[in-house]
């Protein structure tokens, strides 16, 4: 270093390179570059402000408290809701049983509408208090029920056949499904009470909606053997019934009710009574004979008439026979064709066997006995397949003294179920 002479000073660094690059820009790019970078600066320093957190919890928990009034308030209004509608069905059972006691203790004979308008009301408080037990498991709306999901609704499927009337329920208890069945059954008992074909189906439709089918066999005896009322009469006068003829007969439909009750009760033995009581009675096979047979033995009977007379036309049209020949020959053609065709359409019908599944007739049974009794062989193939394996390649495997009792009554009824020759693999 020269005398006399200073040393230079070191020019001060930029604070920082950012500084420097805004320095060295024009003026107005160099505000531009500032702002950009202070609005950033701003927006990170809000972005980690910690007031905004408690915030959002202070809103959640405000939140909460809300929620919890609102469910409760709905859960009072469903049971204000239950509560009267159980009291409402308490009331018509209790209008139910004041109608059966005025049916009971009244010295005439009851009408039919008297009795159907009970049973009705049953049917309405075995309905209403379906829907309350559904709305109290947790459904807050009242919905349709089906008979399969009223068992489990209710708790329908305990043994208890009614034979007494049940004990009386408070007006916050709903009615049980043996109260009900019981005074439905009471009054098809009481001997005032004519049991006519809607009341029986009415009763039938009460008793499957109850699961309690119990008493079905027992009263489609009452309907064919119970003693006719005379309508009006008072104090009230017999007739002998006739439990073998058409008009005791129980019809197909109401056969048909019963038998699945009975099947979804798991029940076999009371199965097999409904049958007996219904599709084997006498009065049924009279009954069809007259819906089915009647009209056509008219027709039959009137054929060779018919025939006759059309035979007796076209010999006025014959030139070169005589006429009353011709009228014979004709006669005999046409009695011969009807004859033939209708013993085909006999046989065709009789020995059709594509609607059998696991019951089918033992060889020698006649065509009449098999036309005759066909609903009674549908309705134990019925049995069958409700109680076999449902896998066709597992039939004739099933055991268990209930299958071995259903194939002896099957070959005491000229049926043989699984016949060996027409399962899977055997032909």
């Amino acid at each position: 270093m020269r005398p006399g002479t200073l040393p230079f000073r070191a020019s001060s660094r930029p604070i920082c390179q950012l500084c420097d690059h805004i320095l060295q820009q024009p003026s107005y790019q160099r505000r531009l570059l500032a702002t950009k970078s202070l609005q950033t600066s701003v927006r990170v320093r809000v972005s980690r402000a910690p007031c905004v957190y408690p915030a959002i919890a202070t809103r959640t928990i405000s939140s909460t408290p809300n929620k919890k009034e609102k469910g409760s308030k709905i859960k009072s209004h469903v049971d204000q809701d239950i509560r009267q509608k159980t009291i409402r069905c308490h009331e018509q059972l209790q209008d139910a049983e004041s109608q059966i006691q005025t049916i009971i203790s009244s010295p005439t004979v009851p009408t039919e509408d008297t009795v159907l308008k009970v049973l009705r009301t049953l049917g309405v408080v075995a309905t209403s208090a379906i829907e309350i037990q559904a709305q109290q498991i947790g459904k807050f709306s009242p919905t349709v029920i089906k008979q399969s999901s009223a068992a489990s609704l209710l708790s329908l499927d305990e043994e208890a056949p009614p034979v007494k009337s049940a004990p009386k329920t408070s007006p916050t208890e709903l009615p049980t499904p043996n109260q009900i069945s019981s005074l439905a059954y009471e009054l098809m008992k009481h001997p005032t009470v004519f049991i006519t074909p809607k009341i029986l189906s009415l009763y039938v439709q009460l008793q499957a909606l109850l699961r309690r089918p119990k008493t079905l066999p027992e009263v489609f005896k009452l309907y064919a053997e119970k003693p006719i009322p005379r309508e009006g009469s008072s104090p009230p006068s017999y007739t002998k019934a006739s439990p073998n003829s058409a008009k005791a007969a129980i019809s197909a439909d109401t056969a048909e009710k019963a038998l699945t009750a009975a099947i979804e009760a798991k029940d076999m033995g009371l199965a097999l009574d409904v049958i007996e009581t219904s599709y084997a009675a006498p009065a049924f096979k009279r009954a069809k004979l007259m819906r089915k047979v009647a009209l056509p033995a008219v027709g039959v009977a009137a054929t060779p008439l018919v025939l006759y007379e059309l035979a007796q036309q076209l010999s006025l049209y014959s030139t070169g026979m005589d006429p009353d020949t011709l009228a014979n020959y004709a006669f005999a053609g046409l009695m011969s064709y009807c004859l033939f065709t209708g013993t085909l359409g006999f046989v065709a019908l009789t020995t059709a066997n594509d609607q059998m599944d696991r019951v089918v007739w033992v060889p020698g049974m006649r065509l009449r006995e098999r036309w005759m009794r066909e609903e009674e062989r549908a309705a134990l193939d019925r049995i069958a397949g409700a109680w076999g394996f449902k896998e066709v390649w597992k039939r004739g495997e099933e055991e268990g003294e209930e299958w071995e009792g259903l194939r002896e009554w099957c070959y005491l009824k000229g049926m043989i179920l699984d016949k060996t020759d027409l399962m899977e693999g055997m032909k």
